[in-house]
């Protein structure tokens, strides 16, 4: 008669290996009809690449391998990593999580794999490639070293990830503020309060298009992780980008088709057509400010050579 594991009767290394891999893939796993996962797409790949590794783990033997090593560290590892016994696909491990056994089952496998197996994957290294003439007793010490240095990259790079992501958060709590305090301040003292609140909505319309387009288009990883945390910020951007527009052409410090026509209906869809446009389109509106730069320089200028002339000299 057998026993179900428990601190009695611990699971054999096999178990153990069983054992997380068939946590991995329940959290992985989703319904046939579904086309997406709960699961973040950056911890799915990652729990992932932990299959692999566990997978790989199975078949350590042969010259050179430690499988008494390998079977009382897995079992140490299963252990280390409670979530494994309670994550599920709405409850899934952190990337840190994820990363941690990936980094942890790699390192055991380096330590206890074959030396076949260790000649093999030095030799299909890459990045780098292992130096010329590298001596068999040295392979598995350069694998490992090889692997911790990417361990070390990786990690800085999700930090520099977190951190960006975490200014950029911030930065949008601050602008989506600004924004609200702006619109009420020139919906008080402006009479136009319908056509200030359109460019604003169309300013974040045309910004989120714009964003939504470039994720369409982006191809590499790193660029789709960067829009993760911007696509909420993007709004807030084309919400300030509109009244910026309204205020501009509403001043008339230039002019624009439209933007100072005498009847309501064609001067204020034409602002708002603008502020859609400033809102999708950053070189149109750093085309806009650099315009506005150039107007003020001309109108300094005029100033200073009007001050200049003496007085009743003729133009």
């Amino acid at each position: 008669m057998t026993h179900p594991p428990g601190p009695l009767n611990p699971p054999s290394p096999s178990g153990d290996v069983e054992l997380m891999k068939r946590s991995l893939i329940t959290v992985l796993d989703r319904k046939p009809a579904a086309r997406t996962s709960r699961v973040h797409p950056e911890v799915r790949k990652v729990l992932e690449r932990a299959v692999d590794r566990l997978t790989a783990l199975t078949g350590i033997s042969g010259d050179g391998s430690d499988s008494t090593t390998r079977d009382a560290r897995l079992g140490a590892i299963r252990r280390e990593h409670a979530w494994l016994t309670t994550a599920t696909p709405k409850n899934p491990p952190s990337e840190e999580q994820s990363w941690m056994l990936v980094d942890e089952l790699q390192t055991l496998w380096i330590t206890t794999a074959s030396t076949v197996a260790i000649a093999d994957a030095v030799t299909r290294a890459s990045d780098p490639a292992a130096p010329e003439g590298l001596a068999a007793t040295a392979q598995r010490d350069w694998l490992l070293g090889n692997h911790l240095e990417h361990q070390r990259g990786r990690s800085r790079a999700r930090a520099r990830h977190a951190l960006r992501a975490r200014y950029l958060r911030n930065a949008g709590y601050m602008l989506t503020s600004l924004v609200v305090v702006a619109t009420v301040v020139a919906l008080v003292i402006s009479d136009d309060d319908g056509v200030i609140l359109l460019c604003g909505l169309a300013g974040a319309i045309g910004g989120t298009l714009a964003g939504a387009l470039s994720i369409r288009d982006t191809r590499k990883l790193r660029d789709a992780l960067f829009f993760q945390t911007w696509w909420w910020v993007q709004p807030a951007v084309g919400f300030a980008v509109g009244l910026f527009v309204y205020a501009v052409l509403s001043s008339q410090v230039i002019i624009l088709p439209g933007s100072d026509a005498t009847e309501t209906v064609v001067r204020s869809t034409s602002l708002i057509a603008y502020a859609f446009v400033g809102g999708f389109s950053e070189p149109w509106l750093l085309g806009v400010i650099s315009r506005i730069g150039g107007v003020a320089d001309k109108a300094a200028t005029d100033k200073e050579r009007t001050s200049a002339e003496p007085p009743g000299s003729s133009p």
